[in-house]
């Protein structure tokens, strides 16, 4: 599985600029953990104001509705 593409990334980068600091949950399933690492590093190297990122596995009654590939990342302006 694929870290963030750059569109998603640069759409994070516009909206956080609107907060001095902010924090990031990134969620995946367990089968895809080593995205949190890609996901953390690519959100870091863009957004500079980012003060703490969050990680959370997704649960599997979730992923019955999605399926397995689901990938989620949060926003919270501080």
């Amino acid at each position: 599985m694929q870290a963030p593409q750059r569109t998603e990334i640069k759409l994070i980068a516009a909206i956080v600029e609107k907060h001095p600091k902010v924090r990031f949950a990134a969620s995946c399933t367990s089968a895809h953990a080593d995205l949190y690492d890609r996901m953390e590093q690519a959100l870091c190297e863009r957004v500079a104001n980012a003060v703490e990122v969050v990680r959370s596995d997704i649960s599997p009654a979730f992923l019955v509705h999605t399926g397995p590939n689901l990938v989620g990342v949060a926003v919270q302006g501080l």
